[in-house]
Protein backbone atom coordinates (compact mmCIF):
# COMPACT_ATOMS: atom_id res chain seq x y z
CA UNK A 1 0.00 0.00 0.00
CA UNK A 2 2.62 2.50 1.07
CA UNK A 3 4.04 2.30 -2.29
CA UNK A 4 0.88 3.26 -4.25
CA UNK A 5 0.71 6.59 -2.40
CA UNK A 6 4.23 7.34 -2.94
CA UNK A 7 4.81 9.89 -6.17
CA UNK A 8 8.35 8.20 -6.42
CA UNK A 9 6.50 4.74 -7.47
CA UNK A 10 3.31 6.62 -8.92
CA UNK A 11 6.36 7.85 -11.66
CA UNK A 12 8.32 4.69 -12.07
CA UNK A 13 4.93 2.56 -12.44
CA UNK A 14 4.27 5.00 -15.09
CA UNK A 15 7.53 4.68 -17.02
CA UNK A 16 7.46 0.90 -16.89
CA UNK A 17 4.00 1.25 -18.45
CA UNK A 18 5.53 3.44 -21.16
CA UNK A 19 2.74 6.15 -20.00
CA UNK A 20 2.03 9.48 -18.50
CA UNK A 21 -1.13 11.52 -16.30
CA UNK A 22 -3.16 12.63 -19.09
CA UNK A 23 -4.51 15.42 -18.12
CA UNK A 24 -7.27 15.26 -20.79
CA UNK A 25 -8.95 12.50 -18.68
CA UNK A 26 -8.43 13.79 -14.96
CA UNK A 27 -5.95 11.63 -14.13
CA UNK A 28 -4.96 12.74 -10.32
CA UNK A 29 -3.47 9.92 -8.79
CA UNK A 30 -4.13 9.65 -4.75
CA UNK A 31 -1.28 9.70 -2.33
CA UNK A 32 -1.88 11.13 0.91
CA UNK A 33 -3.40 7.92 2.99
CA UNK A 34 -5.49 9.63 5.31
CA UNK A 35 -7.80 10.85 2.43
CA UNK A 36 -7.62 6.93 1.35
CA UNK A 37 -8.74 6.30 4.67
CA UNK A 38 -11.37 8.93 4.88
CA UNK A 39 -12.73 7.52 1.01
CA UNK A 40 -13.05 3.84 1.96
CA UNK A 41 -14.61 4.84 5.87
CA UNK A 42 -17.39 6.48 3.72
CA UNK A 43 -18.08 3.87 1.70
CA UNK A 44 -18.93 1.48 4.78
CA UNK A 45 -17.58 -1.45 3.09
CA UNK A 46 -18.19 -4.59 4.58
CA UNK A 47 -17.25 -7.78 3.67
CA UNK A 48 -20.25 -9.02 1.93
CA UNK A 49 -20.57 -5.95 -0.49
CA UNK A 50 -20.13 -5.13 -3.94
CA UNK A 51 -18.55 -2.42 -5.01
CA UNK A 52 -18.28 -0.74 -8.16
CA UNK A 53 -14.79 1.86 -8.61
CA UNK A 54 -14.73 4.47 -11.53
CA UNK A 55 -11.21 5.26 -12.67
CA UNK A 56 -9.38 2.65 -10.73
CA UNK A 57 -5.75 4.49 -11.93
CA UNK A 58 -3.48 2.58 -11.00
CA UNK A 59 -5.16 0.91 -8.35
CA UNK A 60 -4.46 2.43 -5.04
CA UNK A 61 -8.31 2.29 -3.66
CA UNK A 62 -8.45 -1.01 -5.48
CA UNK A 63 -6.02 -2.65 -3.75
CA UNK A 64 -7.67 -1.67 -0.18
CA UNK A 65 -11.09 -2.59 -1.56
CA UNK A 66 -10.24 -5.40 -2.78
CA UNK A 67 -8.89 -6.18 1.15
CA UNK A 68 -12.71 -5.51 2.54
CA UNK A 69 -15.66 -6.08 0.00
CA UNK A 70 -16.58 -9.34 -1.09
CA UNK A 71 -15.67 -8.37 -4.80
CA UNK A 72 -15.03 -5.04 -7.03
CA UNK A 73 -15.47 -3.65 -10.12
CA UNK A 74 -13.76 -1.49 -11.49
CA UNK A 75 -14.47 0.81 -14.98
CA UNK A 76 -11.69 2.10 -16.65
CA UNK A 77 -11.70 4.40 -19.90
CA UNK A 78 -7.44 4.66 -20.46
CA UNK A 79 -6.34 1.53 -21.90
CA UNK A 80 -2.91 2.27 -20.56
CA UNK A 81 -3.67 2.19 -17.26
CA UNK A 82 -6.40 -0.67 -17.69
CA UNK A 83 -3.33 -2.89 -18.90
CA UNK A 84 -1.75 -2.08 -15.07
CA UNK A 85 -4.76 -3.29 -13.60
CA UNK A 86 -4.24 -6.65 -15.56
CA UNK A 87 -0.75 -6.79 -14.55
CA UNK A 88 -0.80 -5.84 -11.00
CA UNK A 89 -3.81 -7.48 -10.12
CA UNK A 90 -3.94 -10.92 -12.08
CA UNK A 91 -4.54 -12.55 -9.45
CA UNK A 92 -7.76 -11.49 -8.18
CA UNK A 93 -8.81 -11.14 -11.97
CA UNK A 94 -8.32 -14.97 -12.02
CA UNK A 95 -10.10 -15.67 -8.73
CA UNK A 96 -13.40 -13.32 -9.90
CA UNK A 97 -13.03 -11.16 -6.95
CA UNK A 98 -12.25 -8.38 -9.42
CA UNK A 99 -13.78 -7.20 -12.36
CA UNK A 100 -12.68 -4.93 -15.30
CA UNK A 101 -14.45 -3.19 -17.15
CA UNK A 102 -12.73 -1.05 -20.07
CA UNK A 103 -14.93 1.90 -21.14
CA UNK A 104 -16.41 4.85 -20.55
CA UNK A 105 -18.22 4.85 -17.53
CA UNK A 106 -21.25 7.02 -18.97
CA UNK A 107 -21.89 4.25 -21.57
CA UNK A 108 -20.86 1.10 -20.12
CA UNK A 109 -23.23 1.35 -16.63
CA UNK A 110 -26.39 1.52 -17.05
CA UNK A 111 -26.38 -1.87 -18.53
CA UNK A 112 -23.98 -3.18 -15.87
CA UNK A 113 -25.98 -1.83 -12.81
CA UNK A 114 -29.10 -3.44 -13.98
CA UNK A 115 -26.62 -6.73 -13.64
CA UNK A 116 -25.61 -5.87 -9.90
CA UNK A 117 -28.15 -6.23 -7.23
CA UNK A 118 -27.04 -4.25 -3.96
CA UNK A 119 -23.55 -2.44 -4.50
CA UNK A 120 -21.73 0.32 -3.33
CA UNK A 121 -19.73 3.07 -4.99
CA UNK A 122 -15.94 4.30 -3.65
CA UNK A 123 -14.09 6.19 -6.35
CA UNK A 124 -11.76 8.87 -6.61
CA UNK A 125 -14.05 10.22 -10.12
CA UNK A 126 -12.41 12.12 -13.17
CA UNK A 127 -13.22 15.77 -12.50
CA UNK A 128 -15.09 15.94 -16.00
CA UNK A 129 -17.31 13.03 -15.56
CA UNK A 130 -18.94 13.71 -12.01
CA UNK A 131 -22.30 15.77 -13.15
CA UNK A 132 -23.49 13.41 -15.58
CA UNK A 133 -21.68 10.47 -13.39
CA UNK A 134 -23.68 11.49 -10.48
CA UNK A 135 -26.89 12.06 -12.40
CA UNK A 136 -26.54 8.45 -14.01
CA UNK A 137 -26.36 6.81 -10.51
CA UNK A 138 -29.00 8.93 -9.15
CA UNK A 139 -31.89 9.57 -11.91
CA UNK A 140 -31.59 6.14 -14.14
CA UNK A 141 -29.92 3.32 -11.42
CA UNK A 142 -30.33 0.97 -9.86
CA UNK A 143 -29.00 3.53 -7.39
CA UNK A 144 -26.09 2.21 -4.65
CA UNK A 145 -26.82 1.91 -0.81
CA UNK A 146 -23.93 4.59 -0.75
CA UNK A 147 -21.70 6.59 -2.90
CA UNK A 148 -18.25 8.07 -1.60
CA UNK A 149 -16.85 10.16 -3.76
CA UNK A 150 -13.18 12.29 -4.20
CA UNK A 151 -14.76 14.83 -6.45
CA UNK A 152 -14.07 18.67 -7.16
CA UNK A 153 -14.76 20.52 -3.76
CA UNK A 154 -17.13 23.20 -5.44
CA UNK A 155 -19.47 20.61 -7.14
CA UNK A 156 -19.39 19.05 -3.34
CA UNK A 157 -20.17 22.00 -1.90
CA UNK A 158 -22.42 22.84 -4.78
CA UNK A 159 -24.14 19.03 -3.74
CA UNK A 160 -24.49 19.49 -0.89
CA UNK A 161 -25.88 22.70 -0.33
CA UNK A 162 -29.10 23.17 1.90
CA UNK A 163 -31.82 25.48 1.30
CA UNK A 164 -31.61 29.32 1.43
CA UNK A 165 -27.68 29.09 0.41
CA UNK A 166 -25.80 30.87 -2.16
CA UNK A 167 -24.42 27.45 -3.88
CA UNK A 168 -28.10 25.48 -3.70
CA UNK A 169 -28.91 24.63 -7.81
CA UNK A 170 -31.06 22.62 -9.79
CA UNK A 171 -28.57 20.05 -8.79
CA UNK A 172 -28.57 19.82 -5.09
CA UNK A 173 -32.51 19.65 -5.12
CA UNK A 174 -31.92 16.48 -7.38
CA UNK A 175 -29.02 14.89 -5.36
CA UNK A 176 -30.76 15.68 -2.09
CA UNK A 177 -34.55 14.16 -3.17
CA UNK A 178 -32.42 11.08 -3.61
CA UNK A 179 -29.60 10.82 -1.45
CA UNK A 180 -28.55 11.97 1.74
CA UNK A 181 -25.70 13.88 0.86
CA UNK A 182 -22.71 15.43 3.06
CA UNK A 183 -19.45 16.95 2.18
CA UNK A 184 -16.92 14.74 4.74
CA UNK A 185 -14.06 16.69 4.14
CA UNK A 186 -11.90 19.18 1.74
CA UNK A 187 -9.09 17.68 0.33
CA UNK A 188 -5.49 20.01 -0.58
CA UNK A 189 -4.32 19.64 -4.33
CA UNK A 190 -1.42 18.16 -2.45
CA UNK A 191 -3.19 14.89 -1.54
CA UNK A 192 -2.85 13.66 -5.65
CA UNK A 193 0.35 13.27 -8.23
CA UNK A 194 -0.12 15.53 -10.34
CA UNK A 195 -1.72 17.87 -8.08
CA UNK A 196 -4.46 19.11 -9.93
CA UNK A 197 -5.27 23.01 -9.54
CA UNK A 198 -8.47 22.87 -6.89
CA UNK A 199 -9.18 21.58 -3.95
CA UNK A 200 -11.41 17.99 -4.26
CA UNK A 201 -13.53 16.87 -1.33
CA UNK A 202 -14.95 13.60 -0.02
CA UNK A 203 -18.84 13.10 -1.17
CA UNK A 204 -20.67 10.53 0.50
CA UNK A 205 -24.45 10.32 -0.57
CA UNK A 206 -26.42 7.67 1.03
CA UNK A 207 -29.63 6.76 -1.05
CA UNK A 208 -32.80 7.04 0.74
CA UNK A 209 -34.60 3.93 0.58
CA UNK A 210 -38.23 5.82 0.33
CA UNK A 211 -38.79 8.63 -2.28
CA UNK A 212 -41.44 11.60 -2.25
CA UNK A 213 -42.72 10.02 -5.83
CA UNK A 214 -43.12 7.02 -6.67
CA UNK A 215 -43.93 6.90 -10.25
CA UNK A 216 -41.35 7.22 -12.78
CA UNK A 217 -42.99 9.68 -15.72
CA UNK A 218 -44.08 11.83 -12.61
CA UNK A 219 -41.13 12.12 -11.32
CA UNK A 220 -39.23 13.21 -14.71
CA UNK A 221 -41.85 15.74 -15.27
CA UNK A 222 -41.00 16.69 -11.52
CA UNK A 223 -37.42 17.41 -12.16
CA UNK A 224 -38.27 19.39 -15.32
CA UNK A 225 -40.77 21.93 -13.11
CA UNK A 226 -37.48 22.42 -11.16
CA UNK A 227 -35.06 22.61 -13.22
CA UNK A 228 -37.14 25.21 -15.74
CA UNK A 229 -37.87 27.45 -12.37
CA UNK A 230 -34.10 27.15 -11.67
CA UNK A 231 -33.44 29.07 -15.02
CA UNK A 232 -33.79 32.07 -13.98
CA UNK A 233 -32.31 31.63 -10.09
CA UNK A 234 -32.10 35.39 -9.32
CA UNK A 235 -36.28 36.18 -10.00
CA UNK A 236 -38.92 35.70 -7.71
CA UNK A 237 -40.21 32.61 -7.81
CA UNK A 238 -43.74 33.99 -8.39
CA UNK A 239 -42.57 35.97 -11.68
CA UNK A 240 -40.80 32.95 -12.94
CA UNK A 241 -43.54 29.94 -12.62
CA UNK A 242 -46.28 32.39 -13.38
CA UNK A 243 -44.40 33.11 -16.62
CA UNK A 244 -44.05 28.95 -17.02
CA UNK A 245 -47.90 28.21 -16.60
CA UNK A 246 -49.36 31.24 -18.76
CA UNK A 247 -51.17 32.79 -15.29
CA UNK A 248 -50.58 36.28 -13.80
CA UNK A 249 -48.40 36.64 -11.13
CA UNK A 250 -51.03 37.51 -8.83
CA UNK A 251 -52.28 34.15 -8.65
CA UNK A 252 -49.19 32.63 -8.49
CA UNK A 253 -48.53 34.71 -5.52
CA UNK A 254 -51.60 33.35 -4.00
CA UNK A 255 -50.34 29.51 -4.53
CA UNK A 256 -47.20 30.25 -2.79
CA UNK A 257 -49.03 31.73 -0.05
CA UNK A 258 -51.07 28.83 0.12
CA UNK A 259 -48.26 26.68 0.56
CA UNK A 260 -47.19 29.20 3.14
CA UNK A 261 -44.23 30.37 1.56
CA UNK A 262 -43.26 33.91 1.09
CA UNK A 263 -44.32 35.66 -2.04
CA UNK A 264 -40.30 37.31 -2.62
CA UNK A 265 -39.14 33.45 -1.90
CA UNK A 266 -36.60 32.42 -5.19
CA UNK A 267 -35.95 29.06 -6.58
CA UNK A 268 -32.50 28.31 -4.16
CA UNK A 269 -34.80 28.85 -0.87
CA UNK A 270 -36.94 25.87 -1.01
CA UNK A 271 -36.12 22.49 0.44
CA UNK A 272 -37.20 18.69 -1.40
CA UNK A 273 -40.32 18.27 -0.03
CA UNK A 274 -41.71 21.75 -0.58
CA UNK A 275 -40.45 21.55 -4.32
CA UNK A 276 -42.56 18.53 -4.48
CA UNK A 277 -45.43 20.16 -2.60
CA UNK A 278 -45.20 22.91 -5.12
CA UNK A 279 -44.68 20.66 -8.20
CA UNK A 280 -47.89 18.94 -7.01
CA UNK A 281 -50.26 21.85 -6.62
CA UNK A 282 -49.85 23.34 -10.29
CA UNK A 283 -52.51 22.38 -12.65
Amino acid sequence: MLDRLNPGWVAERLRRAGARSKHSLGQHFLIDETVLAAVVAAGDVQPQDTVLEIGPGMGVLTEVLLNRAAKVIVCEFDSTMAAIIRNDFATELGMGKLQLIEGDAIQVLPQLLETLGAYKVVANIPYQITTPLIGLLLEKGPRPLIASMLVQREVAERLTAPAKTGDRSFLSVLCQYYAEASLVMTVPPQAFSPAPEVDSAVLKLVTHEHRAITDSEEEKRFFRFVKMAFQQRRKQLKNVLAGIRGIPVSEMEAKLVAHGLPASIRAQELNEIEWVQLFRSQP
